[in-house]
């Protein structure tokens, strides 16, 4: 069995401007402990030898002893952080053998519904759902914890994957994003790590807080993400807000391009959960959030959200700052504010949850004339990746699947034979292209949008040194959010922290949250310091 496959297979199912406020960026260097004006931390850390495990593992286990890593054929593999590219902007390239390797290798509710379009965005886009006011589209909404196995409880604290499934005339149109707003990693190659580092102890089987921040540490372009996932948490999948977190690429009929991020935001009343409610939630009812969305269907109470987007032009795009195709990061909406597009609303459950919505699957690569991919590395992984998870744990043939089939009665192209193939395989029909005896001809109004690239292949891990990863957070925190709201950040995290072992949860305080500001820093240091006390008189 392919592990990695296999983990990927699981994780994808779940489940992208000036120095800001008057706050000096702090040290990028350690933070030697203890930190000035903070008290330190009693030294008891987690005893239990769960917990302590992947630590004693690491005692047992030097770094002479653990080598240096090879790939299954035995060849010396140079980066497991950086995928093989054009610069630190461009597209990857299909000879990275690694990456495709690494990304080759829970919990979830849906429902069905419709888009309708309430405002024309026909000069920016020539895909067909969105060039009419008034039209609709059928769709198809799957949300997921992501870091859960099947069973677990829907209500924990944890980034949501969500995926949209639009039947529109021209094929399948898939959104598959986060409500976290951005994504923890902007390079692919780092996939199958993040799934595992989010999942269970790979020898104790249980959540392991520790694998958690460790992992966090050594990527802090996932810094946004993190405080995204730890403010104030709206587990109720009828109140999330959703995005598309990549910037996607809008062609008009002109072949004019432009940049796009999307946005699905809830109509319905915002209700957030403080730790101690999801835990009680959680043991009472781990199915909380699954059964409200079914009970609010069932009573007609149809959920709704409001699509929009930001558009940046390509000129802009040149120009700004820093990478625009950068996952980890959002466009600041003061300076690409969001466009009203549709309305989606839910009002059909399944009627078969297996059918419906186990056996949905969702591929970025699932795009439309209208909409193709930036250069965002990750989106780019993204759309390799889905797929081949896909056919490993569907088959070969899953877009045959009653969930997964097209609009159209009949789709004629020259694939051919696999498992579980449900329709007529082309019949007598010529299995071969070009051919001479009318077989289907590609269809030229679908042809991409040309763009030029240039750079120099290379392996850049870009996760600390090219890309500012902390500006964003000191704005969202400072600006974005009230004190109050700020406030409750820290103690999540505090509280989240103080559950990891001590080494662990010192180094995430150092390296990631006093790099936001010391102000912050402390906040979260103190919280986390009354948890760990907390948790030792228990």
């Amino acid at each position: 069995m392919d592990s990695r496959k296999l983990h990927w297979s699981i994780f994808i199912t779940i489940f992208c401007f000036g120095r800001g406020l008057g706050y000096n960026p702090v040290n990028t260097g350690h933070v030697n402990l203890p930190v000035p004006g903070v008290s330190t931390i009693p030294s008891m850390s987690p005893s239990d030898p769960a917990t302590l495990q992947i630590s004693n593992w690491a005692s047992q286990n030097t770094i002479s002893i653990a080598g240096t890593v090879r790939d299954e054929h035995g060849c010396p593999v140079p980066s497991l952080t950086a995928s093989l590219g054009i610069g630190t902007r461009g597209n990857l390239l299909l000879q990275d053998v690694i990456l495709i390797d690494e990304i080759g290798a829970f919990n979830r509710h849906g429902a069905f519904g419709y888009f309708r379009v309430t405002h024309d965005i026909s000069t920016l886009t020539k895909a067909d759902f969105l060039n009419e006011v008034g039209k609709t589209t059928r769709v198809l909404i799957r949300v997921s914890t992501a870091g859960s196995i099947s069973g677990s409880s829907d209500m924990e604290r944890e980034g949501r994957g969500f995926a949209i499934k639009f039947y529109t005339a021209d094929g399948n149109f898939d959104l598959a994003g986060t409500t976290g707003v951005t994504f923890p990693i902007r390079d692919p190659m780092l996939f199958t790590d993040l799934s595992r580092s989010r999942g269970r102890n790979p020898q104790t089987f249980a959540k392991d807080i520790t694998m958690r921040w460790d992992f966090s540490t050594h990527r802090p372009e996932g810094i946004l993400y993190l405080l995204k996932v730890f403010s104030d948490f709206g587990a109720n999948s009828r109140v999330i807000d959703m995005y598309g977190v990549h910037a996607f690429k809008f062609v008009n009929r002109n072949g004019i391009p432009v940049f796009v991020k999307f946005h699905v935001l809830s109509q319905q009343p915002f209700r957030w959960w403080n730790d101690t409610e999801l835990a009680t939630v959680s043991g009472s009812d781990p199915d909380h959030a699954t059964r409200d969305l079914y009970d609010a269907i069932a009573n007609q109470n149809f959920p709704k959200w409001t699509l929009k987007i930001q558009v940046m032009t390509a000129e802009q795009a040149l120009k700004y700052p820093v990478n625009p195709f950068d996952a980890t990061k959002v466009w600041r909406q003061e300076e690409f504010p969001l466009i009203p597009v549709g309305e989606i609303v839910l009002n059909e459950n399944p009627v078969n949850v297996f059918n419906d919505i186990e056996q949905a699957a969702f591929s970025p690569a699932r795009m439309v004339p209208g909409i193709e991919p930036s250069p965002d590395r990750l989106l780019i992984g993204r759309m390799f990746a889905y797929g081949d998870a896909q056919r490993y744990r569907l088959g070969v043939n899953y877009a045959q699947l009653a969930v997964n089939r097209p609009i159209m009665q009949q789709v004629k192209n020259y694939v051919r034979d696999g498992f579980m193939r449900e329709n007529p395989n082309g019949g007598g029909s010529p299995n071969y292209f070009p051919n001479s005896f009318h077989g289907p001809t590609p269809n030229q109004t679908a042809t991409e949008n040309v763009f030029h690239v240039n750079g120099v292949v290379d392996r850049i891990d870009t996760g600390d040194d090219v890309e500012d990863n902390f500006r964003l957070a000191r704005l969202y925190l400072y600006k974005d959010l009230t004190v109050v709201q700020r406030r409750r950040v820290a103690q999540n995290l505090g509280n989240s922290l103080a559950k990891a072992i001590k080494e662990i949860r010192e180094k995430a305080a150092r390296e990631l949250f006093f790099r936001i500001t010391p102000e912050f820093g402390k906040q979260v240091w103190d919280d986390m310091q009354a948890a760990v006390t907390a948790n030792n008189a228990h």
